[in-house]
């Protein structure tokens, strides 16, 4: 009877302890189970999930296996090489020792932010069939060298840029070859200063297109553009066009004229405005000058004419387009302004209806005894006078060029081709087209061997 309520106790404590499994069998369950049954259980666990992602990430960075990639660090740029070996052997790049302790120094921080800019590059697709050869070329790139200087422009010798670009202006002109070459380098803007090279300048509509209004500020840009060119560049210039100017014509004549002393040839083709007061100044000023281009071109006949007669014997050239205006200057030539005349061209346009030009022979062969070239262009002459004797006059004796070319007919004679020709023992060169009434045995009678 003493030994039932020890049984019962003992029995008692069996049942309960097969009921509860105690914690040390537990814990030795836990140890043998493996480590993919483990981690679903870790991830039910009530804990914060932000802190399990950032350990996530430590656990990452902190691994020992290696990238897919190695980083090169260059000048301007960050090299990304490929350690995958599967399609070339022997083509895995290794860094050298000193780029990877000069990368161990930089802290964990940035080494993780480039890891991520180099994934996104990573991840865009590269060609497969890529040489090896190319490889090489990307690594060789980066290996450091010697710097090498491309500018070979600036160890020339300025005589030589001098000498290179006056081939240049010869072909081109000086406008806008200068203005542009000058803007390289210094010492290019030293060879494209030198005066040698400014010697000829042509200068068209650069500044407004043909049809549009010129705005106040771009007048005043003009005219400092003008100042500064004739200050710095037109020291020695000789010849200089301008074409196609409808403003601003007169103030560049006036300018041109006061600061170019060597000035002997002016052209102006197809410009307005062109006062009697810019060829005062012109007279003034350009002492050398020589030559006078005005076909095309509109301006004051008065100025022109009071020109010549005070200034006329240094003109050796003379070109204008024929109009009811300009018949006064050819009044004026044989009256004898210019007596050492040597190219004389009167001209119209090709749909002119006025094309006949009233001209004496006699007396422009007596005011122009030098003249070389003449020149009568789509123009019918019509002779005043006719010369009664040949011991009235000397005639062109030293007449190189005749060109009495026209598209509408003409009204020269065989007769009236002698009174022009009869003397001329040296011309070499006649232009008779259009001159339908010209014959051969004409041809034959003139003293022109």
């Amino acid at each position: 009877m003493m030994n039932s309520p020890e049984a019962e106790s003992s029995t008692h404590s069996e049942s309960n302890d097969k009921a509860a499994p105690s914690t040390s069998n537990v814990s030795g369950q836990e140890e043998n189970v493996p480590k993919s049954e483990k981690s679903p259980l870790k991830r039910k666990s009530a804990g914060p999930k932000n802190a399990k992602t950032k350990k996530h990430k430590k656990a990452r960075v902190s691994r020992s296996a290696q990238l897919g990639y190695t980083v090169h660090q260059g000048e301007d740029m960050l090299l990304v090489i490929s350690n995958a070996s599967s399609q070339y052997d022997g083509s895995v790049w290794k860094p050298q020792k000193r780029r990877i302790k000069k990368k161990t120094v930089v802290k964990g921080k940035v080494k993780s932010t480039q890891v991520k800019k180099l994934k996104t590059v990573r991840a865009k697709p590269k060609p497969a069939n890529n040489p090896v050869t190319k490889t090489e070329e990307d690594t060789a790139a980066f290996v450091p060298q010697k710097p090498v200087d491309h500018r070979w422009g600036q160890s020339l010798p300025e005589e030589v840029l001098v000498n290179i670009f006056n081939m240049v202006v010869i072909q081109d002109g000086a406008v806008p070859f200068l203005c542009r070459v000058g803007r390289v380098c210094r010492l290019w803007n030293a060879a494209a200063s030198s005066p040698v090279l400014w010697r000829k300048v042509c200068v068209s509509h650069c500044w407004i297109a043909s049809g549009k209004k010129q705005l106040p500020k771009t007048e005043k840009k003009i005219k400092e553009t003008f100042d500064w060119l004739a200050q710095n560049r037109f020291s020695q210039l000789r010849d200089f066009s301008l074409c196609h100017w409808s403003k601003n014509a007169n103030y560049a004549v006036e300018v041109v004229s006061q600061s170019c002393p060597h000035l002997r040839s002016l052209k102006l083709s197809y410009c307005t405005g062109l006062t009697a007061g810019a060829f005062q100044i012109l007279g003034q000023h350009s002492s050398s000058l020589q030559s006078i281009n005005l076909q095309y071109s509109e301006f004051q006949v008065e100025g022109l004419l009071e020109y010549l007669e005070n200034h006329g014997r240094q003109i050796k050239q003379i070109l204008f387009t024929h109009a009811l205006k300009n018949d006064r200057l050819l009044a004026a030539l044989s009256r004898g302004c210019c007596p050492d005349l040597e190219l004389l061209e009167v001209n119209t346009k090709l749909d002119s209806k006025n094309c006949e030009l009233s001209i004496c022979i006699h007396a422009l062969q007596t005011a122009c005894p030098k003249l070389k070239t003449f020149r009568m262009l789509n123009v019918r002459p019509l002779h005043k006078t006719v010369r009664s004797g040949a011991d009235s006059t000397s005639g062109f004796p030293l007449l190189e060029e005749l060109c009495i070319a026209t598209t509408s007919y003409s009204y020269m004679t065989d007769k009236d081709l002698l009174d022009i020709l009869f003397s001329s023992t040296r011309l070499r060169v006649l232009d008779l087209r259009g001159c339908s009434r010209i014959t051969p045995p004409g041809l034959a009678t003139l003293p022109c061997p």
